[in-house]
């Protein structure tokens, strides 16, 4: 294998270590940190590292036994405030790049580890065992583990016994994806079986002693082509503000009751004229919804259909002054003359960001929008869009829900 000595210059979008050759030529590495003089190597085409000759004084000793095994948690290795720093940096270099400088961006807040409330464990059937982890970086070499430092104690607690349970109704060689989402009624588990294996008796009673067993809300069964529940013990919900919504576990939720309360505040606050009219766009399952209709009459749109039903059920059964809309804000995004009945607009969209939805929102007369984001880059990109309409940014708030990984969670109030 060929071996090269370098010094880390800095880290990228993923927090890995970035150098370069006096070539110039350039190399990204996992796990270092700037400024230390590394040792990598070259695997196929990945270089990977392979001893740190002089370390940074920010380096700190993981916190986890699976650190550089298991694929997440990639800036367990940094002190705290080195730590708080690059994801500042992160957010204010995406600014950057679209043209948004001098932007006071507040301190960011970071939430702590054990509170993440959702998992998608991968299982693999051997010869001799079964293991449930995660998939190594870069890799589909699965890292068996007993627990997980970001996952709450209740998920944890059911690793073991779901290994059990899959030894006795996988098959050798057999795969099996796990869903799981702690809730307030308990865990909502679907196990996904790779192929178009149907269920045998046997695994459906096994199923069942499972879930009785471990207290289950709900376990659910799905294979390639369709999905069944197994048995219901309760409806699984999550907690918005005062209102419980019926969750699944497939569906998008944030990290934690701890960020829902911490990011519903923060929108809350952006949103505090009452007696107003009010757009949440991308609204899930009404994270941002139900507590805003303390303040006025909420339109709320989502294209997930699940979701959607289960915010309507919420806010008929509560009678709340909240209307639910099946749309697709993508390809289909509300125009100028839509949201003309509209003083506030909550938009919250996944990954991708809300590019075309922007474009009408920057030709609109609404006053006031309430960004939130989980990715810096395509969240800059939107702002960019909608400072070209005439809105100013005028209060952007980071949280650190997504702990140990590169991606920051945002909260921006932009207003004409």
């Amino acid at each position: 294998m060929m071996t090269i000595k370098t010094t880390i210059l800095k880290l990228d979008d993923r927090a890995y270590g970035f150098a370069q050759d006096e070539n110039g030529h350039a190399f990204t590495i996992p796990y270092s940190l700037p400024e230390e003089v590394v040792e990598i190597e070259k695997n196929k085409d990945h270089w990977h590292l392979k001893e740190i000759i002089t370390s940074s004084s920010h380096r700190i000793t993981p916190p986890c036994p699976y650190y550089k095994s298991c694929g997440g948690c990639v800036l367990q290795h940094m002190s705290s405030v080195a730590y708080a720093d690059y994801k500042m940096r992160r957010l204010s270099q995406a600014l950057e790049r679209y043209g948004l400088k001098e932007v006071f961006i507040d301190p960011i807040v970071v939430l702590e580890p054990q509170l993440r409330r959702r998992a998608i464990f991968h299982a693999l059937r051997t010869t001799t065992e079964t293991l449930i982890g995660y998939y190594q970086l870069g890799s589909h070499h699965l890292v068996d583990i007993t627990r997980c430092l970001l996952l709450r104690p209740d998920i944890n607690n059911l690793i073991a016994p779901l290994k059990q349970l899959l030894q006795k109704i996988l098959k050798s060689k057999e795969k099996a994806d796990i869903l799981v989402t702690s809730t307030k009624t308990g865990i909502d588990c679907l196990l996904k079986i790779k192929g178009n294996k149907n269920i045998e008796l046997s695994c459906i009673e096994a199923l069942k002693a499972f879930a009785y067993d471990n207290n289950l809300a709900r376990l659910s069964f799905a294979n390639d082509q369709e999905e069944w529940p197994i048995v219901t013990l309760a409806t699984p919900q999550i907690q918005f503000g005062s209102y419980a919504v019926e969750a699944s576990a497939d569906g998008f939720l944030q990290t934690s009751a701890e960020a829902d309360q911490l990011l519903t505040s923060l929108v809350l606050k952006e949103s505090s004229t009452t007696h107003q009219r009010i757009a949440d766009l991308f609204c899930g399952r009404g994270t941002f919804s139900l507590p805003l209709s303390a303040l006025g009459k909420v339109d709320a749109y989502e294209m997930d259909g699940k979701a959607l039903k289960a915010l309507a059920q919420t806010a008929k059964s509560h009678h709340l002054p909240l209307q639910t809309y099946a749309r697709n804000l993508f390809s289909d995004p509300l125009t100028p003359h839509q949201l003309e009945p509209y003083q506030t607009v909550v938009l919250n969209p996944p990954r991708q960001g809300a590019a075309a939805q922007s474009k009408m929102l920057a030709l609109s007369k609404v006053a006031h929008i309430v960004m939130v984001s989980c990715n810096s880059d395509t969240f800059a990109r939107d702002v960019a869009l909608l400072q070209k309409g005439g809105y100013h940014l005028k209060k952007l708030s980071p949280v650190d829900q997504f702990l140990w990984s590169p991606h920051v969670e945002i909260v921006a109030h932009l207003a004409r």
